[in-house]
């Protein structure tokens, strides 16, 4: 068993009704389950990052490393199961898991499975944890109930799923119990008669047209352990180049089939993808990625890496804006035996952004105050007025390396001790201090020219 425990995401499903249709239908009940698991289960596990670590039969358990992923996948494992013989239950947790042989332990998976026992039928319900880290929280649950749990000290708030349409519905399931027959109708004469006067007054806006770019930036933020962004936008004709950068734990030819088949379902090929600048990212910064994904900086990307170099293969010649030179860095670095070329444009961060990269162990280690970095370590051969480029010690060639900017202060320290522990600990955090998060995007695949040693 790991020595650690590590959060994660866990979902539970359920076949509701499974002993019953086998006991009618044993052939036709196995045959439709084994297809479930082999098609729909499968390749919503595939598309969302998701895990299945134990098969029960009826159903799954499943391991995320978002909220955001695993109630993606929820929903369209809802949408997808259009049998009406075999309805299913879903329920999401995050906490604490202990791994062992491939499956998983603890009291994420406990309270997963309680809450998917006591989800109404085809229904996604979630943990208070999960309905926190989604983003579309306010519009889009409804507050179901408490459970209490065995060996847990405190009540667990759980959310039931409730897109738009079905709300009215909802509420008024929840009058009937309450009210009569006759308040029902005079509440809905009153809402009808209220409805009737604004719908006289009001002047809609116009419809603005949803453009491409718009439509792409909804489907990437949906996306399993990613963190991509549209770097450009060329219209020729009706064809468009888009340039995306980032990172994406999809390959890259199944990344354009996905956005293609989305963006263009029609097969006009009026898309033209340029992904030379993604790469998957390792693993071990899915949960980073995924969490952080919601706080990402929306303006244009304003931090590069150019490259990672050996340090013995760096252009030692080159000098610093505070007159040190690299052997010296090098000397004095915890860091190891490589050189990342970090290119910064604009001069709107505050004085309080850090600079941290993403450890193999899913951590953050903190590197320093991006200006006092600045001061230190600029390149004065690379850098001018539009930009800033760094040289600092790597400790291997794939570092993950971000900013935290911020509208208040805050403690790089607290954020090195509570990622990938305390992810709820972190968003409460992030959404205190105003966190504007960017992620230093890939080189391009070509690459950069690099400064190499004078021979």
């Amino acid at each position: 068993m790991s020595e650690e425990p590590r959060i994660a995401v866990i979902m539970a499903l359920d076949v509701v009704g499974f002993s019953k249709s086998m006991h009618a239908d044993l052939e036709g009940t196995v045959t439709h389950v084994t297809g479930l698991r082999d098609g729909l289960w499968a390749d919503t596990m595939a598309a969302h990052g998701g895990r299945i670590f134990k098969h029960t039969g009826d159903g799954f358990l499943a391991r995320f490393t978002g909220a955001r992923s695993a109630f993606a996948a929820a929903v369209e494992l809802l949408q997808g199961n259009t049998d009406e013989r075999f309805p299913v239950r879903i329920g999401i947790h995050l906490g604490d898991v202990f791994e062992k042989h491939d499956d998983l332990y603890g009291d994420a998976v406990n309270i997963a499975c309680r809450i998917e026992s006591v989800s109404p039928t085809n229904s996604v319900c979630v943990s208070e944890r999960v309905w926190l880290d989604l983003d579309n929280r306010e519009s889009d649950f409804v507050p179901l109930r408490k459970i209490k749990l065995k060996n847990i000290s405190t009540d667990i708030k759980i959310y039931q799923f409730q897109p738009s349409q079905t709300k009215f519905a909802y509420w008024m399931s929840r009058a009937k119990r309450k009210l009569s027959i006759p308040a029902i109708v005079l509440t809905l004469t009153a809402i009808l008669a209220v409805g009737a006067v604004a719908t006289s007054l009001y002047r809609p806006e116009p419809v603005q047209e949803v453009t491409t770019k718009d439509r792409l930036v909804q489907l990437i933020d949906t996306l399993p352990c990613s963190w991509l962004r549209v770097s450009d936008v060329e219209q020729s004709g009706t064809r468009q180049k888009v340039v995306l950068k980032g990172y994406s734990q999809l390959e890259t030819d199944r990344l354009r089939r996905l956005i293609e088949t989305r963006i263009d379902p029609d097969g006009q090929r009026n898309l033209q993808l340029d992904l030379g600048g993604t790469a998957r990212p390792p693993a071990y910064a899915c949960s980073f990625l995924e969490t952080a994904n919601r706080f990402r900086y929306k303006g244009l990307a304003r931090v590069s890496l150019l490259s990672v170099e050996p340090a013995d293969a760096f252009d030692t010649s080159l000098t610093f804006k505070s007159g040190i030179d690299l052997s010296t860095v090098m000397q004095n670095s915890e860091f190891g035996e490589y050189v990342m070329l970090i290119e910064v444009f604009g001069n709107d961060f505050s004085k309080g952004a850090e600079f941290f990269t993403i450890e193999p162990d899913g951590s953050v280690k903190a590197l320093g105050n991006l200006h006092q970095m600045a001061d230190l370590l600029q390149v004065n051969e690379l850098s001018d007025k539009e930009k800033l480029v760094l040289a600092w010690p790597a400790s291997t060639r794939d570092n993950l390396l971000f900013i935290i900017d911020s509208k208040e202060p805050f403690d790089a320290g607290t954020v090195e001790k509570i990622v990938d522990k305390d992810w709820t600990q972190f968003n409460k955090l992030a959404a205190e201090k105003g966190f504007s998060i960017e992620m230093a995007v890939v080189p391009e695949a070509k690459g950069p020219a690099q400064p190499t040693n004078a021979t």
